[in-house]
């Protein structure tokens, strides 16, 4: 019958110190001490063939004391936590970072490939968020938009082609994940949401686990409506939006572990948000904010709830480079 291995931890050595073996991450630091006899023997004896020896890097495997004691540790994981056969080698380094960060990459990946994304818009945020789904492995995204393709869009939208021009966003966003991956079901809604009602019906019978939004079309609209309606429904909702020298993102509403629901972070929205969407954008910026929304989005869908932000409205600077958190009543925390 073949040992139990553990897989050290992305992010964590061993070493030796003294009479102790030392296991150490970029936050945390153990001393483990062996049993009677000689540690270095010990050590040796205790590591799988094949595996390196002190001052190892992240791929080292250990079986037996030495295995358990590391993850009780926390700096490893056994084999039915790591499983390195089911696990995707396209997703290897994407495993590897829900490893280091204490989760089992195993269950993640099964979360993640059994959960429901509503995307509203497949703009220039919605298409980044999109690529990040896709590449995480989420099982199934219904994208909602009723635009068409345009050149404009080509400059900071890359999941659409020249050859994509004049046609709807949902049908080509469709055909960008069916050429990318065959392990996400995807559904395509040319359709516009425009009230409560429209988005109502589409989580009725989406049957999501979270509605990201990122549409600016009705202006005002699109500020008021789509959060409320997800957290009177018991849906987790998030929003992002983009300025000319400003963007945001969050927090994420969850009945669960929001401790306000999303009408404490209402705006009042300017003459100018009234007038509607500017045909000004700038690529980094959607790119940017779009990247810190998909990490809220996949990191809750993980169950990496550490990692996610329940509580704070992120307003991100460009012209400054800094990021202020926006606390209920949008009071500025930092």
């Amino acid at each position: 019958m073949q040992s139990a291995k553990w897989w050290l931890r992305p992010g964590w050595t061993l070493a030796f110190d003294g009479d102790a073996i030392v296991a150490t991450s970029d936050i945390q630091k153990f001393k483990i001490t062996p049993p009677p006899g000689t540690l270095a023997d010990w050590f040796v004896r205790e590591c799988a063939p094949g595996s390196a020896v002190p001052d190892v890097s992240t791929q080292v495997v250990t079986n037996g004391d030495l295995g358990r004691a590391l993850e009780r540790l926390g700096a490893a994981l056994s084999d039915t936590e790591f499983d390195h056969e089911r696990l995707s080698i396209e997703r290897s380094r994407q495993a590897a970072y829900f490893a280091h960060i204490g989760l089992s990459p195993t269950s993640v990946a099964a979360r993640l490939a059994a959960s429901k994304v509503l995307l509203l818009g497949a703009g220039g945020l919605g298409s980044v968020v999109l690529q990040h789904l896709v590449g995480a492995g989420v099982g199934r995204i219904s994208i909602v938009d009723d635009d068409v393709v345009e050149k404009s869009n080509l400059e900071r939208q890359f999941i659409y082609t020249l050859d994509a021009v004049g046609t709807s966003k949902s049908g080509a966003a469709v055909e960008f994940v069916r050429r990318r991956t065959h392990a996400s079901e995807v559904i395509g809604l040319e359709r516009s949401v425009r009230n409560g009602d429209d988005l109502r019906e589409m989580i009725t019978d989406e049957d999501v686990d979270i509605c990201v939004v990122c549409i600016d079309r009705p202006s005002v609209a699109a500020l008021e409506f789509p959060l409320e309606v997800c957290w009177s429904h018991g849906v987790a909702g998030v929003q992002a939006g983009v300025m000319c020298r400003s963007g945001f993102y969050g927090p994420v509403f969850d009945r669960q572990y929001s401790s306000h629901p999303p009408y404490a972070f209402k705006v009042k929205p300017t003459a100018a948000a009234a007038k509607g969407p500017t045909n000004v954008a700038f690529g980094p910026y959607n790119t940017i904010v779009g990247a810190h929304l998909a990490a809220e989005v996949l990191h809750y869908l993980a169950n990496a709830f550490a990692y996610v932000d329940f509580e704070n409205r992120q307003i991100v600077d460009f012209a400054r480079g800094r990021t202020v958190r926006l606390g209920p009543g949008n009071v500025v925390k930092d």
